[in-house]
């Protein structure tokens, strides 16, 4: 378990395994599902990353920073990155039980 210092928080560190970053098979699978979704379902499950940041009041440079690091799933369409919800709640539920602990 390494420790990676996050951009715009100070005193703030991200825990990751040695193998965070995602695998090119996993990268290519959200790919194929952002891309199967159209319209209400594509919001449902993706977010922007400007609406990542709002959602849990984070700045846009540390969703993206997570994304790069492998804590949360994300697929970059052109140059824009779409963060799964899923992945993203899951991501702030492991930092809250770990704060809680």
């Amino acid at each position: 378990m390494s420790q990676v210092p996050v951009p715009d928080e100070e005193h703030s560190v991200v825990e990751t395994s040695d193998n965070a970053q995602p695998s090119i098979a996993a990268t290519e699978e959200l790919l194929e599902r952002y891309l199967a979704l159209a319209g209400e379902d594509r919001d449902r499950e993706f977010l922007s990353t400007t609406r990542a940041a709002e959602f849990t009041g984070k700045a846009r440079r540390t969703i993206q920073f997570w994304v790069e690091i492998g804590v949360v799933e994300g697929v970059f369409v052109g140059n824009k990155c779409w963060i799964s919800v899923d992945s993203l709640k899951r991501y702030l539920r492991r930092r809250a039980d770990k704060h809680a602990a």
